[in-house]
This record gives C-alpha cells, structure tokens and sequence, in this order.
C-alpha cells in the first residue's frame, strides 16, 4: 500500500500564447529533467506540433514518465528543426526540414541557436519540483509572438529566441482502501466462511463527476487487512465501492459501501470498511431424463431441452437458462453461484414437442441454501408432439 521507491507519472504539456502567425512548427526530439543527480531522460520519441494550434489546448509531450524522487530545477529541450509562416511565407530551419508541408518552397532561414545540441533550457516554477510518489503536471507556455524575431537588416533571416515558463498546474492525490474484518449481530468478529479471502474482493473507484472506474483486486495486508491503492488521482470527489467474488451473494460493511472519497492534491486519502456480515452462494444441479416407457420424437435427444430457472421474491432477477449437456442416464446442468432462497425450475422445449408432463410437475419448486449444492432432478413421463 503505497511507499517510497521510484516515483511515478510525471506528465509534460505543452500550450501556446495566441500569435500573429499563420504556422509555427517546431520539432522536439528529446526531453530531459535536469535535477541535482544529473539529467534524466524523459523521451526520445520526436513532437512536431504548430505551437499556433496550442492557443486554446495542449499538447501531451511526456505521459506518466517514471521519475525518480528529488528535487528538479530544469526542463531541457532538444528541438531539432522548425519553421514559421509570417503571411504566407515561409522561414524554415531547413528546406529539408522534415516538418514541411509537401511542396513548401522556404524562402528564408529560421535560426535557432544550438537548440538541436545544447537544448533550450527552461527553468521550473518556484525554483524547481519536489517530486515524491505522487504526479505532477506542468504545464510548459511557449509564447510564440515573443519567441520568433526578424533579424535587422537585409537578411531575411528570422531568429528564434524562445519565451518558454512552465507552471505547476495540478497534483494528483492518492487513495487507500483497506477491508478488515467486523463485528457480527451476535458481537465478537465475524468469520469467513471456508474458501473466502479478503483478497478474493476488489475495490472499484469511479470519479463522481464522470469518468472510467478503475478496479484494483485487494492484497494482503499481512495484519489481518486487505488493501488496495488507487495512485495519481486528479483531485476532486470518487465514489468508492467493494466488488465481491462470484462466490458472494450478498455481503455488508461498516460504514456501507459505496461511500465518497475526497482527493486533495499531493495527499494520501484512506477509507477504511469492516465486513460485518456474508452470504455465499449456491448451487443447482439439474437432470432430466425419461420415464422407460416414453421416447422423443425423432431427432430430438433431450440435450435438446434448456433448463431454466427463475428467481421467486423476495428474490429478484431474469431467468437464466443453461443448455443440457447428454449424460449416460439423460442430461444436465449446473446453476452456480445462485443467492439462497426459491427459484422456479423449468424447460424451454424443443420442436416439435409442445409439451411434456414430469415428475416433480413443472415448474418446479427448488430452493437454494448457501454452500451448498441442491439436486434437482426431473422426470419426464410424457411427451406431447
């Protein structure tokens, strides 16, 4: 459940200060994070992006980079080729410049001093970022309008000299879900039943606002607990609940489950359940098969059939049907992890039967008990064609 080790989730954007250009394409070729233990390399893979279209967006650079924790006081940029369009002209690094719309004719040069070597160096806000476990984000603003210059003269040459800040936009927070064991009705802690684990639970977080949940199985503890640990969290308000294995029916908790979490940047929220009641499931093995003196219309064999069982209240829920599988003696099927109580058991015939009489008469009552497997096995004693 969380600790120190590699930190996590490091994420650059890129953004633009609107400009009056009609393009300002610049390629990135690597990011580094430059902190008192040298130069971390963030990524390799190449960005070209029009600042212009950043005006009102972000561009992603760096996705959930695993950093180190420490101090960081720089980014550095290595940006490898680049062009502007000053009213439909274009300046370009390069005429080979990658980056060029097809059949671009460059009529001038776009310097860019050493960014392709040394790398444009941009200092991170506050004097740098403590980075521990948790995320961060920075936003980096490169204000094209002041970045991009005409070079006295009769050169023609542009010059780019660029105005970058970063600013520490968001936080992400953390949370921890722990499940232990409560107390039952009659006092004392409650047991598991055989076969059950704490770890056989998953917790599931899903933003209130909207947003994919995310499910995390729980893992021993080693004090008697399950946990799990949801990382990089944006702030803000999480429904969290408990999913059982299939094996449960129905289970309670204390407090109940779903409850709301609240994720505070750079924070570790906890929220802590005690199971204080379980119902397992169980189960229906299902045969059919037929008196000695009846016999099935021709190519009809009693796997034929499919069984059907139907929750009675104070349970709920659709009718499942399973189709039979051909025995020695007839055919079969097993309901499992069904919550105790009534169903109505019953078969979906095949044609051309249009109906059958059986001993228990159909539908059948059957009921369900938890662990346990209940054997419901039905006689037919007549076939109607």
């Amino acid at each position: 459940m969380g600790g120190a080790g590699m930190g996590k989730g490091f994420t650059l954007l890129l953004k633009d200060t609107p400009a009056s250009f009609n393009a300002a394409v610049v390629t990135i070729s690597e990011i580094d994070l430059v902190g008192s233990s040298g130069q971390l390399v963030l990524t390799t893979t190449p960005t070209t992006t029009d600042l212009l279209t950043l005006s009102n967006d972000t561009a992603t650079l760096v996705k959930d980079a695993v950093v180190p924790p420490g101090t960081y006081s720089q980014l550095r940029f290595v940006i490898t080729g680049g062009y502007v369009d000053v009213g439909g002209t274009i300046y370009a690094s390069s005429p080979a410049y990658e980056g060029l719309p097809p059949e671009t004719t460059v009529a001038g040069k776009l310097q860019m001093p050493s960014y392709g070597q040394s790398g444009l160096k941009v200092d991170l806000p506050g004097g740098g970022l403590d980075l521990g476990t948790e995320q961060k984000i920075v936003v980096v603003d490169f204000d094209v309008s002041q970045s991009f210059g005409h070079q006295a003269g009769n050169s023609g040459m542009w010059i780019m000299h660029p105005v970058v800040k970063a600013t520490d936009i968001v936080m992400t927070g953390t949370l921890e879900v722990t499940l232990g064991l409560g107390s039952g009705p009659e006092g004392g802690t409650i047991g598991l039943p055989p076969g059950l684990s704490l770890t056989d639970f998953s917790a599931v977080v899903t933003p209130t606002a909207g947003g994919d949940s995310v499910t995390v199985p729980l893992a021993d503890n080693g004090d008697g607990t399950a946990g799990a640990t949801f990382k990089y969290l944006d702030p803000g308000d999480y429904t969290v609940t408990l999913l059982p294995p299939a094996s449960v029916a129905s289970f309670a908790t204390s407090p109940p489950v779903p409850v709301t979490a609240t994720i505070t940047s750079d924070h570790v929220t906890t929220e802590v359940f005690l199971l204080t009641a379980v119902v397992m499931t169980g189960a229906v093995d299902v045969s059919l098969s037929l008196a000695p003196e009846v016999s099935l219309p021709a190519g009809v064999v009693r796997s034929d059939f499919q069984a059907v069982l139907t929750p009675e209240p104070p349970l709920s829920g659709a009718p499942v049907a399973l189709p039979l599988t051909a025995t020695s003696t007839g055919a079969s099927a097993t309901f499992p992890n069904l919550a105790p109580g009534t169903y109505s058991l019953n078969f979906t015939l095949p044609a051309p039967v249009t109906g059958v009489s059986a001993t228990p008469a159909l539908p059948a009552s059957v009921t369900v008990v938890s662990q346990m497997v209940t054997e419901a096995n039905v006689l037919i004693t007549s076939v109607t064609p």
